[in-house]
């Protein structure tokens, strides 16, 4: 028999002294700290989710510019054809506006005629008075309210130099009927050659 030495039979080593074994080392779940950040793909699917919610709050927020952008527009129409006459009779060129978007309305004086212009000089001392005179008729089916009546003296040039606007006796002319009128401009300019004689709106002064 061998002799005994003392000595206790030798082991498998374990290893160093502190290191632990792979069993010893594993995580369990309630040991994740905290403040941990949550895994990447949690994150994402997260993300995902509140897309659907984002895009249909920008839909409603779209709708209802759009809709405060129509209704808008529509007054702003609405005003412009109401104020219609008043804006063509304090905008020169404001009818031809109108007319381009289909708004233009019945032309000024619509329905009647001026006619049977004729003008003749009265001296007056040193100055000199043009008289002009004429007729409006209704050549339409119905009554028509008479704007006033704008006599304008011209040159060679077809540049105006002088007018003077003037009311007929009536504002009203029923269906075929007609109205004199009778301008006066004091002191016609020595170069006019040619009378012209239009419609102007009412609020149009001397």
């Amino acid at each position: 028999m061998p002799a005994a030495t003392g000595e206790p039979e030798s082991a498998e080593p374990r290893g160093d002294i502190g290191e632990e074994s792979p069993a010893d080392t594993a995580e369990e779940p309630e040991d994740r700290a905290e403040g941990e950040p949550i895994p990447a793909v949690l994150t994402a699917a997260r993300v995902e989710s509140q897309q659907p919610a984002q895009s249909s709050k920008r839909r409603a927020s779209g709708g209802v510019i759009a809709a405060l952008a129509v209704g808008a527009a529509l007054i702003v129409v609405a005003v412009l054809i109401l104020a219609r006459d008043p804006i063509v009779a304090a905008v020169p060129g404001a009818a031809k506006i109108y007319g381009m978007v289909g708004l233009a309305g019945e032309e000024l004086g619509a329905g009647l005629d001026i006619r049977d212009v004729s003008s003749t000089r009265e001296p007056s001392g040193e100055s000199e008075t043009l008289v002009i005179e004429g007729v409006i008729a209704n050549t339409s089916d119905g009554p028509r309210n008479i704007p006033l009546i704008r006599v304008a003296l011209f040159d060679a040039d077809n540049e105006e130099l002088q007018f003077v606007t003037v009311s007929p006796d009536r504002l009203a002319l029923p269906p075929g009927e007609t109205v004199d009128f009778t301008a006066r401009l004091e002191n016609p300019a020595a170069a006019a050659r040619r009378i012209k004689v239009t419609f102007a709106p009412r609020d149009e002064s001397t």
